[in-house]
C-alpha cells in the first residue's frame, strides 16, 4: 500500500538507547521494507517484509526460521498478532484473507476472500483477538469496515461507521487495531484522520484520542498501535517518523525517533511492538531494518 500523502518531512524528537537489527537484503536476518512486526509469547520476533518472507528471530534478533507467504506479487501484509497458543495471525492485506500460522510456519487455517460482501474483505490491514473467541479485522478499500469473526473463521457481523455516522464520527483508512484487555474494547489507528479511536466490541465509537499535528499527543498518519500490560499506548507515525507513548487516558508521556537514516532515526515506519521488558521494536520500513529502543 502507499501512504495517504508524500514522504515524511524532517523533524527531531527525543530518542533513547537504541540498536538496529538487520539490514537491506533478501537473506535470513535481512529485510526489504519490513511492514509488520510483533513479538510472540516467548519473546521471539516475527517480521513480514515486502519480499513476502515471514521471519522468526530470537529475542536478541538472530534469524531462526523463515517461510514465504502463499502469494505476494500484489502486496504484503501490514498487520499481525498472536493468540494464546502462540499461533501467528496475519492480515494478508492484498489478498483479502486472514492466515493463521504455527510459530514454525505451518499454515493452521485461513479464512476470508476478496470482496465487499459480509465476511469478505478488500484490503484487511490488521487483526486483533479479544481472548473470548472473536477476531476483529480492520479493512479499507471499496468500504471502510471492521469485521468480526469467530476465531474459527465464521463471520459474525461488521461495522461500517462511515455509512452510519455524521461529521468525523467515522473511520478513514484504519491501519491497525489492538484489543485493550484493561478496558475490554478495541483501539484503532484511524490513520487518515490522524487519531486513535476506542470502540466497544459491538462497534460503538467510545472515545477519540489525539488530533492532526506534530506536537505531543498529536499524530500524522498513525500506522500501528500497541498496548503494554499497564495499559500504556504506543503509536508509530508514518509521516512524523516517531513513536509516541501515551498514558491509558491518552495524555502524552514520551517520544522516540526522528526522521533520517542514522541509528535511532526512522524513515516511513509502519509497525511497532512492545517487548516484555518495555523495549520498543519498530519496523523501520524504508531503512530496511528493525529499530530497538531500550527502556
Amino acid at each position: 500500500m502507499t501512504a495517504c500523502t508524500s514522504a515524511p518531512e524532517r523533524e527531531s524528537s527525543a530518542a533513547g538507547a537504541v540498536h538496529a537489527i538487520g539490514s537491506r537484503g533478501l537473506e535470513p536476518g535481512q529485510f526489504f521494507r519490513p511492514r509488520a512486526v510483533d513479538i510472540g509469547p516467548d519473546g521471539r520476533l516475527f517480521v513480514i517484509d515486502r519480499s513476502g518472507w515471514i521471519q522468526r528471530l530470537s529475542p536478541s534478533g538472530e534469524p531462526e526460521h523463515r517461510w514465504r507467504l502463499p502469494a505476494w506479487d500484489n502486496g504484503t501484509p501490514t498487520g499481525m498478532t498472536f493468540d494464546a497458543e502462540g499461533n501467528l495471525w496475519v492480515a494478508d492485506t492484498h489478498y483479502g484473507r486472514i492466515l493463521v500460522y504455527s510459530p514454525d510456519g505451518e499454515l493452521v487455517r485461513q479464512f476470508g476472500e476478496a470482496g465487499d460482501a459480509p465476511g469478505q474483505m478488500i484490503f484487511p490491514t490488521d487483526v486483533a483477538l479479544d481472548g473470548e473467541g472473536h477476531a476483529y479485522v480492520t479493512e479499507y478499500g471499496v468500504r471502510v469496515r471492521i469485521l468480526k469473526f469467530t476465531t474459527a473463521g465464521q463471520f459474525v457481523e461488521e461495522w461500517n461507521p462511515k455509512e452510519e455516522a455524521t461529521g468525523d464520527d467515522f473511520l478513514m483508512r484504519p491501519m491497525a487495531l489492538v484489543w485493550e484487555p484493561q478496558r475490554g474494547g478495541l483501539l484503532v489507528a484511524d490513520s487518515c484522520h490522524h487519531r486513535l479511536v476506542r470502540m466497544s466490541p459491538g462497534g460503538e465509537i467510545l472515545e477519540v484520542i489525539g488530533s492532526e499535528g506534530r506536537g505531543p499527543g498529536q499524530f500524522r498518519y498513525p500506522y500501528d498501535v500497541a498496548v503494554d500490560p499497564d495499559g500504556d499506548i504506543y503509536v508509530v507515525e508514518y509521516e512524523t517518523a516517531r513513536v509516541q507513548r501515551l498514558a491509558p487516558d491518552g495524555s502524552p508521556r514520551a517520544a522516540w525517533g526522528s526522521p533520517g537514516t542514522d541509528p535511532g532515526e526512522l524513515w516511513s515506519p509502519w509497525g511497532v511492538a512492545v517487548r516484555g521488558d518495555g523495549a520498543l521494536v519498530v519496523a523501520n520500513t524504508e531503512n530496511h531494518r528493525l529499530e530497538v529502543f531500550e527502556p
